[in-house]
């Protein structure tokens, strides 16, 4: 999911601002599922990135296991997250710091049913 949105932002997005501050992508990679403690690290390394001046969404990961850790960092800092996971049991409970998760992608419709 975040290689998409970097993708695009490459592609498509630049030729449509001049300012190159318009939208900074900032990509921290997390190669395994099972990498919570790299994960947790990302997590915290992008929330330093700002400066202070606040992260407003992140994208990915797209793996349960890693975004357990992710989102608890990330919405101490009220961030947004965007991913194509969230699907377990853990995230189905809004009060596991899963409000300000939003899951994308095609099982977002299995979700709409149960």
């Amino acid at each position: 999911m975040d290689v998409a949105i970097h993708d695009a932002h490459d592609r498509f997005l630049r030729q449509w601002h001049d300012r190159r501050s318009w939208m900074i992508i900032y990509t921290a990679a997390i190669s395994e599922c099972e990498d919570q403690k790299k994960a947790a690290w990302a997590a915290l390394e992008a929330v330093e990135w700002t400066n202070g001046l606040g992260l407003d969404v992140a994208f990915g990961p797209a793996c349960d296991y890693a975004l357990a850790t992710t989102s608890r960092i990330l919405s101490y800092s009220r961030v947004s997250i965007f991913t194509s996971a969230g699907f377990s049991e853990w995230f189905r409970d809004k009060q596991n710091n899963a409000e300000l998760l939003t899951r994308v992608g095609p099982l977002q419709v299995c979700s709409l049913f149960s």
